[in-house]
């Protein structure tokens, strides 16, 4: 399973080329967070890839997003936050798989400095 670096509306492909319309009601069928402009939690996300892998297998499937930030004004803080749920989603999916996860630096507690302690 493989993600790009950002988060948004997650899309959902296979790394080859297949059935142009079956991708593209699968596709329509696990998007249920792409229009929101709230951080998606990664639960959620992790929830949708495991739908995801119902129909396209882990080796084959590439986690990305809509890169649609920009048109529909989402704003810096939340598009940080999605993109560290997609990589800390796919890394929920990559353990239960017992594949290798990735450092994700903004999920790193040493790093944050927004958190009060003991909270």
């Amino acid at each position: 399973m493989q993600t790009d670096r950002y988060s948004g509306p997650h899309h959902f492909h296979q790394s080859h080329t297949g059935s142009d319309a079956a991708l593209q009601q699968i596709t329509a069928q696990l998007n249920p967070l792409r229009c929101a402009l709230q951080a998606d939690r990664p639960e959620d996300v992790a929830a949708e890839i495991r739908k995801a892998l119902k129909y396209i297998p882990a080796e084959k499937l590439i986690i990305s997003n809509d890169c649609g930030f920009g048109r529909q004004g989402c704003n810096r803080e939340i598009a940080f936050y999605k993109a560290s749920a997609l990589a800390q989603g796919c890394n929920i999916v990559r353990r239960e798989l017992g594949f290798p996860t990735t450092y994700i630096p903004a999920a790193d507690p040493k790093l944050q400095i927004d958190v009060v302690p003991g909270r």
